[in-house]
């Protein structure tokens, strides 16, 4: 159920991006009482997040949930050069736990302080 995407954080951004979680046939799953988490790491062996990401359910029967990153979160960071790290999004749903989406996340960064 894993799609890849990779994304760009821009620094000074708020970060969007609306998931909707659909079953094997095209159908929007019911992620009502669902939980979602999604790291930010160097490399899969870091041990500490470099940033995490936050999430909403918007439309539970629908199966939206929106993840986001607060610009102050990137903005709090040191970043010269654009680096690129690595993510990945979990869905609990109490029972087991399904990576949904995955790939690489580079981070540019900003000039307007």
């Amino acid at each position: 159920m894993s799609n890849k995407l990779n994304i760009e954080l821009k620094q000074g951004e708020d970060f969007y991006r609306l998931i909707t979680i659909k079953d094997a046939n095209g159908v929007a799953v019911d992620i009502t009482g669902y939980s979602f988490a999604a790291d930010i790491r160097r490399s899969f062996s870091d041990s500490v997040a470099y940033l995490s990401f936050s999430f909403n359910i918007s439309d539970a029967t629908g199966g939206e949930v929106e993840m986001t990153l607060a610009k102050a979160l990137s903005t709090a960071k040191t970043i010269k050069i654009k680096e690129n790290f690595l993510y990945d999004v979990e869905m609990n749903d109490t029972v087991r736990t399904t990576r949904i989406m995955e790939g690489t996340c580079s981070v540019s960064p900003e000039v307007t302080k």
